[in-house]
């Protein structure tokens, strides 16, 4: 009775948010290169739009992807952080190219907003391109064996063989 009523006053996307976020963290932490082929995957629309809920941000909208791609982000560094491990040496020499193109990036939307009188929203669909910059040293961060590079490539021809049917 109790999971009715809150079917009926709950939106429904933010039942399947919640649903679907501890899924999600569980399987970023344990298995990190699944979670971004996850990303991946709804970055490239593998779940139909009307599927994907979207937040207003800034008179845009926030897909749930570019969420799921933050907290993979987020994910990734904390266990990072704890580990004891090489996780991040392999991200050192990423720091200062993906710096500056972030950078650049940000730049360039103030400068389209103050001088080209951009909208926001149309700002952040031009500047999403440059965040899944951010996707490189996450995969160069997370493969560290061959064992894992073997189970994401394999996720990710899936994923390509998905993609490719839909």
């Amino acid at each position: 009775m109790i999971a009715g009523l809150v079917a009926v006053i709950i939106p429904y996307w933010m039942l399947l948010a919640t649903l679907f976020l501890p899924a999600f963290l569980m399987l970023t932490w344990v298995r990190p290169e699944l979670g971004i082929v996850g990303v991946m995957g709804l970055l490239c629309g593998i779940a139909p739009s009307w599927l994907v809920p979207q937040v207003p941000f800034a008179g845009g909208q926030l897909q749930a992807s570019e969420l799921a791609f933050l907290g993979l982000l987020v994910v990734i560094s904390v266990k990072a952080a704890f580990s004891n491990n090489y996780w991040m040496s392999g991200l050192k020499i990423y720091i200062w190219p993906i710096g500056l193109l972030l950078i650049l990036a940000l730049i360039s939307s103030v400068n389209a907003i103050i001088f080209f009188d951009n909208k926001i929203k149309d700002i952040l669909y031009e500047a999403r391109i440059f965040i899944y910059w951010l996707m490189i040293p996450i995969i160069a961060t997370v493969i560290n064996s061959r064992q894992i590079l073997n189970r994401f490539l394999s996720a990710l021809l899936l994923l390509g063989l998905i993609l490719a049917t839909m």
